[in-house]
């Protein structure tokens, strides 16, 4: 499943429309109840323009998080705001992160998917705040290639 996810989010990076909305709807297929998957879908859903479905996406994903049927990892949501270009509950997703120790955090410096809010100086913030230091802009483009390093 992760090379969907991962090509998804590469292709919709591409604007390739059908191609990333075939690779997420087949992680989807296979992993339909994980909610990791349905966060990057939004996210990939949001970058391609589907607004509504993104949406969509995210109402359903905020009422599994406040009903707590399901864990929805903080993370995934900051992800899905950055989709949707909303930075300050990404942001404030990020700070869950942090405080829930996820492991995915450290991904922030080279994931893709967190370009837009990666020169916010609050973001800086949070992550010195836990010990990460940034480097120069360049340091952290070196991994772009991989947009779901930690998944």
């Amino acid at each position: 499943m992760p090379v969907y996810l991962n090509r998804g989010v590469y292709y919709a990076k591409l604007r390739k429309k059908d191609e990333a909305l075939y690779d997420m709807s087949k992680a989807l297929s296979i992993a339909s109840d994980a909610v990791e998957v349905k966060c990057l879908f939004g996210y990939v859903q949001a970058g391609l323009g589907n607004l509504d479905e993104a949406l969509q996406i995210l109402a359903e994903v905020k009422s599994l998080e406040e009903s707590k049927k399901k864990y929805v990892s903080p993370f995934y949501l900051a992800a899905l705001y950055a989709g949707l270009g909303d930075n300050e509950e990404c942001l404030k997703y990020v700070k869950r992160s942090i405080e829930d120790k996820s492991a995915e955090i450290e991904s922030l410096l080279h994931n893709s998917m967190f370009e837009r809010i990666r020169s916010d100086p609050r973001l800086h913030a949070l992550l010195e705040g836990i010990g990460v230091k940034f480097g120069s802009e360049n340091q952290h483009k070196k991994n772009l290639a991989s947009p779901l390093a930690h998944s």
